[in-house]
């Protein structure tokens, strides 16, 4: 008990008893806002997905990035606009047909939680026209 009253007046003892005035109070908050403002976005307006996710637009300074936030994993997508921010489906689903490295968009697909439907409808048909294509060449088919 010695030993706990002890340490607890050592702390008690360590705290300042200054007090501030408004004065410098206001002081302080004028030099703190022309270094922050740079670093704080007051405007974000986050909207939810049906999907559980949310996205938002964040601008700092000059810079504005869209976000795109999953809450399940805790995982953030960032791109330069809106449209770019949802529409990477269409390139994965564009490169999927591609012998050798079509897997590869095909799993980023995956692991970016793409619309399962139109990503599997997307990769049937890229794939046959790939081999409509092969065949065509090698003189199979036509």
């Amino acid at each position: 008990m010695l030993i706990i009253s002890l340490l607890c007046s050592g702390a008690l003892s360590g705290q300042s008893n200054r007090v501030y005035t408004e004065a410098a109070y206001d002081r302080a908050a004028s030099m703190l806002s022309g270094n922050v403002s740079k670093l704080i976005d007051n405007q974000i307006r986050p909207e939810w997905l049906p999907d559980g996710r949310l996205w938002y637009k964040s601008m700092t300074g000059n810079n504005v990035v869209f976000k795109l936030f999953n809450p399940a994993d805790k995982k953030y997508l960032r791109a330069a606009t809106r449209q770019e921010l949802f529409d990477y489906t269409l390139w994965g689903l564009f490169l999927s047909w591609l012998p050798a490295v079509g897997d590869i968009f095909a799993v980023g697909l995956g692991l970016l939680r793409a619309n399962i439907l139109i990503t599997a409808i997307a990769m049937l048909a890229g794939k046959f026209l790939r081999y409509v294509i092969w065949g065509w060449l090698t003189g199979l088919v036509f």
